[in-house]
């Protein structure tokens, strides 16, 4: 309770910010990303953590700050990564006839985004990290089998320690782990 609690209080305090600091700025890139990437955290623990359905207005401000973010910098990573899990989980978690609900969502477009992101290889590191993990957990729940030990691969020269990651090869490519010397053995 006392970690929900603080993370409520920083939430909140976080988005005050932010929106404050749009009313001056309505166009801050950064701010319009920030303000959504906090809106989809607190819908998703809401939703996928806690199985609570609330977050209504959160859910519908980072889809608007989002696809503000991409209108203006079309090319902007983390949005797009964003904007592809908010496609993805609705058109994948949502039944069909509640998705017009949530303004509508398509896994397959999300997948595709997040792979054309994470192939184009643009961003910093930590930007492509993110399209790179966001791949990977799609191409796992698609059952996009090797493709996701492509993926795989790939991430664990980055972050040997990933237990996930390791916890996957060991499972589906072994061999990935022992290929490259550097790497421990899980």
């Amino acid at each position: 309770p006392t970690l929900m609690s603080a993370f409520m209080a920083d939430t909140v305090r976080s988005q005050t910010f932010v929106r404050s600091r749009l009313t001056v700025h309505p166009d801050d890139e950064h701010a319009l990303f920030f303000l959504g990437k906090m809106d989809l955290n607190y819908v998703w623990l809401q939703l996928g953590t806690l199985g609570r359905k609330t977050g209504w207005d959160e859910y519908w401000e980072a889809r608007r700050s989002l696809d503000r973010v991409l209108e203006m910098n079309p090319a902007h990573v983390r949005a797009r990564v964003a904007r592809a899990w908010v496609d993805y989980i609705v058109g994948s978690s949502v039944p069909r006839g509640a998705r017009w609900l949530l303004g509508g969502g398509n896994k397959k477009r999300g997948l595709l985004s997040v792979r054309e992101v994470a192939e184009r290889g643009s961003g910093d590191f930590f930007d492509q990290a993110e399209a790179k993990f966001a791949l990977w957990d799609m191409q796992v729940r698609e059952r996009e089998v090797p493709g996701a030990i492509a993926t795989a691969r790939t991430l664990v020269r980055d972050f040997p320690e990933n237990r996930e990651l390791r916890k996957f090869l060991a499972i589906h490519d072994p061999t990935a782990l022992v290929i490259d010397p550097e790497l421990p053995s899980p």
